[in-house]
Order: structure tokens, then C-alpha cells, then sequence
């Protein structure tokens, strides 16, 4: 059950909801007595009802920052292929 929480806590700060739903379900299947899984499952139902497209991306973004992942902008790529030819 325990996996299945943190794989859910995973995938919802990736932004894949449908995915962290599943995965709390699936913990709960295991262990109905969870409390960590079934807040997290309601949490993350009503945060689907009331998500914003735009949303989403910001919250992978974030959460790719705190791993110091950075993901390139538009300019960034631009900035690159400059370098390239000089």
C-alpha cells in the first residue's frame, strides 16, 4: 500500500492525475485503512474537477524546478542554435 501512496504522490506533482488517482485507489485496495491515501485520493478528485489546463503545467514546472531540472524555454533553443554557428 505504501508504494502505491508514494507513487501516486508522485505522479500528482508530475501533474498526471488520472495516473495518481489510480495509483491512491490501489493503495486504498490494499489497505482500506489508509488515511494518507484516501486524503490524498480526495484532494486530488476535487483538484481534477477544478483544474485549469494552465494549471497543470505550472505545477509539472515547479515541481521539475525543485528536482533542479530545467526544462528550456522557446529562447533558450534559440540561444543554442546561435552558439552552434558561430
Amino acid at each position: 500500500a505504501e508504494a502505491y501512496y508514494y507513487q501516486g504522490l508522485i505522479f500528482k506533482k508530475l501533474g498526471q492525475y488520472g495516473r495518481s488517482d489510480e495509483s491512491f485507489k490501489l493503495a486504498l485496495s490494499f489497505n482500506s485503512a489508509h488515511s494518507g491515501a484516501r486524503n490524498e485520493k480526495k484532494d486530488t478528485e476535487k483538484f481534477i474537477r477544478n483544474l485549469d489546463p494552465f494549471d497543470r503545467l505550472n505545477i509539472r514546472k515547479d515541481f521539475l524546478k525543485e528536482l533542479k531540472i530545467n526544462i528550456p524555454t522557446h529562447y533558450d533553443y534559440i540561444k543554442m542554435s546561435l552558439l552552434a554557428y558561430k
